[in-house]
């Protein structure tokens, strides 16, 4: 999950696919003055994606 704060709501949800509206709203909210909190890197200078396919390596 990524939450800025602020405003303190989530914007990323586990399994959410990032398309070009959140990855500008992640770039705007970096470039100003959020925090992101719950995810990997705070500085959001990049985000964690795990793919776990059913039955596919990890």
């Amino acid at each position: 999950m990524v939450i800025p704060y602020p405003p303190g709501i989530p914007l990323l949800y586990p399994g959410e696919v990032i398309n070009d509206t959140v990855y500008g709203r992640l770039i705007a909210l970096s470039q100003g003055s959020a925090k992101f909190q719950a995810c990997a890197d705070p500085a959001l200078q990049y985000i964690l994606v795990y793919n776990n396919k059913k039955g596919g390596e990890v």
